[in-house]
């Protein structure tokens, strides 16, 4: 951005507060497995980095971002975010129905994703300020996430290769006090595109209650309440197809028409 706000242009950039940033990260990965031992995706249950002993190119993301002014609370303000990634991590964001035919049909290793598409509309007068986000997120009741900058190191926990990854719908996070937040939405369930015919396409509703000391030094707690399981039939689905793992379980979960997941 530092080259836009030096142009012809730039005050007109640096008042509108919209930024154009991105990133490039690559892994290699050295390991014991073999691609003869379990197929290409020896490496599994690790991930992102299934192939073993190989240069990936993992994500180049770009961003176009406006983020809302929630540190005060005399104005309603607005924000957005459109994101784009490509590269071999495209396989732990896709949502069935969104592009996903370059990974459920055509299993490709590289691909195109855009796993954050939303509208945040900051509203003051409610409480200590509330915000409404409409749109495609990074699942909310989560520690590790998708892109690079959110994690400290390349792998992920082996419970995160089946876990939730985006979600499309209303989010509100309303802070009560200095103390108290809480986060409350709606979305389709997880990882399926609203207009997708799927058994876990059907309103899910999540709650998140967060508390902090006031003195910063005793460890915050949240509480995560999910108002339906049934979207984790799409979930476990799209993660068995992106690991090249084929599970009895997950199988016999899905009706015949929905094959692409084997």
């Amino acid at each position: 951005m530092e080259a836009i706000y030096a142009g012809p242009n730039g005050e007109r950039w640096k008042r509108s507060r919209v930024q154009i940033y991105g990133w490039e990260d690559f892994s290699w990965n050295v390991s014991t497995s073999t691609n003869t031992s379990r197929g290409p995706n020896a490496n599994f249950p690790l991930i992102y980095d299934l192939r073993p002993n190989r240069f990936e190119q993992n994500q180049f993301v770009l961003y176009i971002e406006r983020i809302p002014d929630e540190f005060q609370t005399n104005h309603i303000d607005w924000g957005f975010r459109i994101s784009g990634v490509y590269g071999l991590d495209y396989r732990f964001m896709i949502s069935r129905g969104l592009f996903s035919d370059q990974l459920l049909r055509h299993n490709n290793y590289y691909g195109f994703d855009m796993p954050m598409v939303y509208f945040d509309l900051y509203l003051p007068q409610i409480f200590q300020g509330m915000n409404v986000r409409i749109g495609r997120i990074i699942s909310e009741p989560d520690i590790e996430a998708q892109l690079a900058p959110n994690n400290l190191m390349s792998s992920h926990s082996l419970v995160y290769g089946f876990d939730n990854y985006t979600q499309t719908g209303i989010f509100t996070t309303t802070k009560i006090d200095n103390q108290w937040t809480i986060q409350a939405g709606i979305s389709n369930g997880t990882d399926v595109a609203l207009w997708q015919k799927d058994p876990g396409n059907q309103p899910t509703g999540t709650v998140m209650i967060q508390w902090t000391a006031l003195n910063q030094r005793t460890p915050s707690m949240r509480v995560t309440t999910p108002l339906t399981t049934a979207s984790s039939v799409t979930t476990i689905c799209n993660r068995s197809s992106v690991l090249g793992h084929t599970n009895s379980v997950t199988r016999s979960t899905w009706p015949r028409k929905a094959s692409t997941c084997g």
